[in-house]
């Protein structure tokens, strides 16, 4: 998905959207920077 994370294919609840709400989606993200910690052995920050 748009948010950084692999989901794989499409599942209950993720669904495709139609093109003109994952343009909305893609085009309101591109405004934001989502700076998500994900823990990883041996590195820290």
């Amino acid at each position: 998905n748009y948010v950084g994370f692999n989901v794989g294919k499409p599942r209950l609840p993720l669904t495709e959207l139609d093109d003109k709400s994952a343009a909305f989606i893609r085009d309101t993200l591109k405004n934001y920077h989502i700076d998500l910690l994900t823990p990883v052995s041996g590195i820290t920050r």
